[in-house]
């Protein structure tokens, strides 16, 4: 096959169709590829996720090129960074590519590894990588032959509403790369931030790393670089990581220690492991006082308890981690293998002290307090916050790693399933309960840090609301009057935040709350009120947000279930669970909707042509049946994304939903 002008998002037309049903045929599956591919990039969140797929992907290579080669194999990756030409370019020594592999990496779903148990295998980083940018460069190098070509456009073509920009095809170029010159095979990824198109990054340089030193001790701790052995011997990779400043200057730093930096490797700490003091405190009779006083120094005065607990003795009946979990979960540790790592820090200085070392922009905290949840082997997406009910400063001073064997992420690194984030966090009360207890062999704050640490604190929360919104705005201000909220929600209080604006800023009408509070199993109680106003009536061209025209007003409903969610996965959870009932709820409220939902529940839009007549909640976006029951649908879903989009663009907003949802 011929790589110059190959298509990798190329099908077999329908040969047995006529012409006609052809090109209907193709287009329709043309804008379902499109939509799988805008699905892919929109799972895509982090600041790192460029740099998390392409040393993933590398990491893949050379490990299975270890396995197959002799003992004279050393497994080598080379990491690029230039930031005043917005390049990352990640180069393998590994197994190289086939051509078919050449040709269909970029391919939504294809994956190469799928029987080998590596870090990824669910066909989607580079496809991100591909159409998430708008300049890649592939090379690679296997059984002599040697293949180069460059995808351009990607983003531009994913992003395109209008479909005037034709869909990218591969520029057969010239094989390049030096560091494989002496390697019989290998890889290397080339990516180009062109600054735009919704690229993220825009700027290489946003979080002030501007040194070899500084991005090896970052991506150690944001991306499969700092690989997760808890339970397995680390797979060393000679790492060779070169930065070119913005003044052109050059540093390189070259390491084996290819692993995660865990918080109780801080160096200068006085750390422990809780197994050990356990030990040491039990083998002491008395009360506290005594035990500190009879405890040899090495178990007093420390900065840092820590313990790793695998899924084995999780399993336990005499278990270190004193949880509650039901006979689902515990089914889900021994088929995940889950293992546990936390270590509780005598104070949120010292996260503070670690991140002011990597001289990194102001409140940048790459290491700090929170729930990481590590799949295969690799840390997946941001911090969670451990959701602790008492003490919760200790969220703060707690680091802990949920760890899944094959555990990955439904889509990119944004979407763990509901039931493994719920477990995770869980395990990490669990984990900071059993460290906590022994905090009174901690160093005592000083009178001043007890003074600072609170305010500290707030300000560094203050910090990182501001960030957010800078970062992530609504862009509702000007289209919404009276409309407060300017931020990207980040969880479910900030979606329930954001649903009561709307609907007291008029944009949703007719909608009244009994009370926020909720029982034991729902969120909320409403009750609709539609006048005579032609203003609450779905119109094609002047109210499409509106309810169905059918309705005879004035309306007042009987009160009304409304369930609040971040994410409407995070509902079928629940549901699995017994803990809420699809036919008991009336109106769910959510930011977005991933995947998983799509287990139990199908979507059909409100916002394609008519549909929205059909509606009976002012401004809801999708009707939701059960995939078991689908004769009618259960209840009316407002995906709020969704929903500030269209009102932001409604054109390309209804373009978009007839490509994610199947109507009916």
């Amino acid at each position: 096959m011929e790589i110059q002008g190959f298509d990798p998002l190329s099908d077999l037309p329908g040969q047995s169709l006529e012409i006609e049903k052809q090109g209907k045929f193709n287009t329709i599956l043309d804008e379902a590829l499109k939509g799988t591919v805008v699905n892919i990039l929109k799972s895509y969140t982090g600041f790192y996720d460029l740099f998390s797929e392409a040393i993933q992907n590398a990491l893949d290579a050379v490990q299975k090129m270890k396995i197959a080669a002799d003992d004279k194999y050393t497994p080598k990756i080379w990491i690029f960074i230039d930031l005043s030409n917005r390049t990352v370019r990640v180069t393998d020594n590994g197994t190289g590519m086939t051509e078919e592999e050449f040709l269909l990496c970029f391919r939504p779903n294809v994956s190469f590894k799928r029987a080998d148990d590596l870090r990824g295998n669910k066909g989607v980083g580079a496809t991100f990588l591909a159409y998430g940018y708008n300049y890649i460069q592939i090379q690679s190098k296997k059984d002599s032959r040697q293949m180069a070509a460059i995808l351009r456009g990607g983003r531009l073509w994913a992003e395109d509403q209008t479909g005037k920009v034709p869909r990218p095809t591969l520029e057969e170029s010239t094989f390049n790369v030096i560091e494989l010159a002496n390697e019989t095979s290998g890889t290397c990824i080339e990516i180009r931030l062109t600054g735009g198109h919704g690229e993220k990054p825009k700027d290489l340089g946003w979080q002030n790393a501007t040194t070899a030193d500084q991005w090896f001790d970052v991506l150690r701790l944001t991306s499969p670089l700092g690989g997760i052995y808890l339970d397995t011997a680390p797979f060393h990779t000679m790492a060779i990581l070169t930065v070119t400043d913005y003044a052109s200057k050059e540093t390189t730093i070259k390491s084996d220690n290819t692993t995660y930096y865990y918080p109780h490797e801080i160096q200068g700490l006085k750390a422990i492991d809780l197994r050990e003091l356990r030990k040491a405190v039990n083998s002491i009779d008395g009360d506290p006082q005594t035990k500190f006083q009879k405890l040899q120094p090495k178990y007093r005065m420390l900065d840092c308890i820590w313990d790793i607990w695998s899924y084995e003795e999780l399993l336990n009946d005499d278990r270190p981690l004193k949880g509650t979990f039901s006979d689902e979960q515990k089914e889900m540790m021994a088929k995940h293998q889950v293992i546990v790592y936390a270590a509780f820090l005598d104070s949120v200085k010292t996260f503070e002290l670690f991140n002011e070392k990597l001289k990194l922009r102001k409140n940048a905290y790459v290491l700090r307090g929170g729930l990481q949840i590590a799949c295969d082997n690799m840390p997946q997406g941001e911090l969670l916050l451990i959701p602790l009910k008492r003490y919760t400063g200790h969220q703060f001073q707690t680091h802990v790693i949920v760890h899944f064997r094959h555990g990955s992420p439904d889509l990119g690194r944004k979407t763990i399933q509901p039931e493994l984030r719920q477990l995770a966090e869980e395990l990490a009360v669990s984990a900071t309960r059993a460290l906590t207890d022994y905090r009174w062999l901690m160093k005592p704050d000083t009178g001043e840090l007890k003074d600072l640490t609170p305010s500290k604190e707030l300000y560094i929360w203050k910090k990182q609301q501001e960030d957010w919104r800078a970062q992530n705005p609504l862009g509702l201000e000007g289209i919404v009057s009276n409309l407060c909220y300017s931020a990207v929600p980040k969880q479910e209080q900030d979606v329930v935040a954001l649903y009561h604006e709307l609907v007291g800023a008029s944009q949703i009408k007719g909608i009244h709350f009994y009370a926020t509070s909720q029982n034991e199993r729902y969120d909320g109680l409403i009750y609709l009120s539609y006048t005579s106003a032609p203003s609450h009536l779905y119109d094609a061209a002047n109210n499409r947000l509106g309810v169905r025209n059918s309705m005879h007003l004035p309306y007042e409903s009987e009160p009304k279930v409304i369930e609040y969610k971040y994410d409407l996965d995070y509902l079928i959870a629940d549901f699995d669970n017994g803990i809420k009932f699809a036919d008991q709820i009336d109106l769910v409220v959510c930011w977005t909707a991933s995947s998983s939902y799509s287990q139990k529940l199908m979507l059909s839009s409100f916002l394609i042509d008519n549909e929205g007549n059909n509606r009976i909640f002012f401004g809801s976006t999708h009707n939701a049946y059960l995939v078991s029951q689908s004769a009618k649908p259960v209840f009316e879903v407002v995906i709020l994304e969704d929903l500030c989009n269209y009102i932001k663009d409604p054109v390309s907003e209804e373009s978009r939903q007839r490509v994610q949802y199947s109507q009916r």
